[in-house]
């Protein structure tokens, strides 16, 4: 387990934007197979995994453990998912299920506040899963699989 703010700094000292909440613990684990998780996505990766095209679905490495069934917008404040990662025009945006298929390490935590672009703050507070950068974005489809279509968020 390492403390929100040391993982920030290192986070940031890579150039990236702090994911963590501060005060929290984020904790390095290895998530087994059988390990049900939510990812948000695009319409373009939605359509890939509703049509089984998995070598055209480059995955991106956060997860929630939390119930996603919500309105776009909550879905933009708590998960604390900016415009510079998930552009309003790459749109509408789904909820895929997943299982862990096998063992996959990984940081979990609480998602920490992001600004937007627009100067506006996202509140974040969700739990957040980020999968190990050493399994890139075109082979996490070999980790884990979808338990079903990609559900729209209104």
């Amino acid at each position: 387990m390492r403390s929100a703010k040391e993982v920030n700094a290192a986070m940031k000292a890579r150039g990236w934007e702090p994911a963590w909440s501060p005060g929290t613990p984020v904790i390095e684990t290895t998530l087994q197979p059988g390990t049900k998780v939510n990812m948000i996505v695009d319409a373009k990766t939605a359509q890939a995994i509703s049509e089984g095209r998995t070598d055209k679905v480059a995955l991106g490495s956060w997860v929630t453990f939390d119930d996603t069934q919500s309105l776009a917008t909550d879905m933009r404040q708590r998960a604390a998912i900016s415009s510079k990662f998930k552009a309003q025009w790459d749109g509408p945006f789904y909820v895929v299920e997943f299982e862990i298929t096998q063992p996959l390490k990984s940081n979990v935590g609480f998602v920490g506040k992001q600004m937007e672009s627009s100067g506006g703050m996202l509140r974040g507070g969700r739990t957040q899963v980020q999968i190990d950068e050493a399994v890139k974005s075109n082979e996490r489809l070999q980790f884990m699989r979808p338990l079903g279509p990609p559900k729209q968020l209104n």
